[in-house]
């Protein structure tokens, strides 16, 4: 039996794994910790969970195929500030930049 919890489906009408699937391993895992942030757990910890993975993905040069670029497009018009700038960078295979985004989201949220 298959389990499609709502932290991994949002507004985006994406589910998580309809992305993920597309994608190498520590990529996936840096959008599946992008997408549900905050959904499922602790936002903070989701988000430092991302961070380790999209420095991994960097270090291992995983690059996105078309299909999972358009997936992480798309979920991310239904993000804002830097969670769809995360996102974005991903889509690109900008992992440093992924990284420093999710890190400022951080900082934010540990500072309200």
């Amino acid at each position: 039996m298959v389990n499609n919890p709502p932290h991994y489906k949002d507004a985006s009408g994406i589910e998580c794994i309809e992305v993920t699937k597309h994608m190498q391993f520590c990529g996936g895992n840096c959008f599946k910790y992008l997408y549900r942030a905050g959904q499922k757990g602790d936002a903070v910890e989701d988000l430092k969970k991302a961070a380790w993975y999209a420095e991994r993905a960097w270090i291992m040069s995983e690059v996105l195929n078309k299909e999972a670029m358009d997936g992480v497009r798309l979920v991310a018009k239904h993000r804002t500030g830097n969670i769809a700038q995360a996102m974005n960078f991903l889509a690109e295979d900008f992992w440093g930049m992924v990284e420093m985004r999710i890190k400022s989201e951080i900082t934010r949220l540990e500072n309200e």
